[in-house]
């Protein structure tokens, strides 16, 4: 006759379960209380509506187009700050190749390392690089740099591009046909 408000829990430690005999096992439940409710007539409540500014509106909004927003091919131009740049990287010193990866990305412009050497500059040369363009800079590594033979060496830097992406955001008309909205 317990009113039951959640599966209960087992306490299976130590249970032997064998064919044929019985199990002993201990468990606990919540039950739902036995108690009469006290009248909630002379009670009342104010509910506070905090002013909203359209500064506010804006932030939601822009944040739900970045949510819905999608990669999409450049095939004709070149890359702009925040696009997808994918292809080659590499890294030399004095000539001598440190580190190549055939399936790297960054994103133009933003503050961006080949193989945890920080380039803070952003990768400058890759916004206006287009498809199949190599960029080179240098750099010197830092003094602190993990990889004791490379620290404070001047470093030079390639990046092919093989594909661009860019960051795209849905207009406001199309982001909010797209939720559905629960009251």
């Amino acid at each position: 006759k317990l009113d039951i408000v959640h599966w209960p829990d087992i306490a299976a430690e130590g249970v032997t379960i064998e064919v044929g005999r019985p199990v002993d096992f201990e468990f606990t439940v919540e039950v739902k209380p036995d108690f009469e409710a006290p009248s909630t007539d002379d009670l009342s409540v104010v509910r506070k509506v905090a002013p909203v500014d359209e500064s506010q509106v804006d932030t939601v909004i822009e944040r739900l187009r970045d949510r819905m927003a999608g990669l999409m091919p450049v095939e004709e131009g070149v890359a702009a700050e925040k696009d997808l740049v994918y292809g080659a990287r590499s890294l030399a010193v004095g000539g001598k190749s440190e580190f190549n990866d055939e399936n790297a990305y960054v994103q133009a412009g933003i503050e961006n390392d080949v193989s945890g050497i920080p380039f803070p500059e952003g990768h400058p040369k890759l916004v206006g690089a287009s498809r199949d363009a190599v960029v080179t800079w240098s750099a010197q590594v830092p003094d602190t740099f993990r990889t004791v033979p490379l620290r404070g060496k001047q470093v030079e830097a390639t990046f092919t591009v093989r594909e661009l992406k860019r960051i795209t955001r849905p207009p406001v008309e199309q982001a909010f046909q797209a939720q559905t909205w629960k009251r």
